[in-house]
């Protein structure tokens, strides 16, 4: 009996198939060495324990009143590090722009507020940690862009700006 040629091939591929197969541990049936059954076990355990972590980071997040469990941390801005960058953008001393803002009326508590819309007690119409003026805001370059003159991380920014200027004499504090 002559075997068709394409029966003849599919049986020698078959052959080759099941004879690497055997050779890598592969074929069906085959026993699972002890070493892949405990590897195995171990990654479905640490898979669950990352879901379990994942899941505990969540639960964290929400009791902290953060709805979306995103960190907002990074969305929060540190006034402490907002003139220390202002400081080291515009070329000006850090300390003696918070030594003016602490002069000007701008309080630890409100370190990491967003926004601070405190007016002044004097009823000039100044804003903020820093005290801005409303016009004044207007004319730096962050007042054009349109952003916030209530967050200090801007005023901070923007107080660089007019240092940098020569327009130091703004602001009549102790520490300015």
């Amino acid at each position: 009996m002559t075997r068709h040629p394409a029966t003849r091939l599919a049986a020698v591929l078959t052959a080759t198939a099941a004879t690497i197969g055997l050779a890598y541990g592969l074929a069906r049936g085959a026993p699972v060495p002890d070493r892949e059954r405990a590897l195995a076990g171990q990654l479905a355990r640490e898979r669950a324990e990352h879901r379990a972590e994942k899941r505990e980071i969540r639960q964290r997040w929400y009791a902290r009143g953060h709805r979306d469990g995103r960190r907002q941390a990074l969305s929060t801005p540190d006034a402490h590090i907002a003139f220390r960058l202002a400081g080291i953008a515009y070329g000006q001393s850090p300390a003696q722009m918070l030594a003016c803002a602490r002069s000007e009326g701008y309080r630890e508590a409100e370190r990491y507020q967003p926004e601070n819309r405190r007016p002044n007690g004097t009823s000039s119409g100044a804003v903020g940690a820093v005290q801005f003026m409303p016009g004044t805001f207007r004319a730096t370059p962050q007042g054009r862009a349109g952003l916030s003159i209530y967050r200090v991380d801007v005023q901070a920014h923007a107080m660089g700006w007019m240092w940098s200027r020569g327009y130091r004499s703004h602001w009549t504090g102790k520490g300015c």
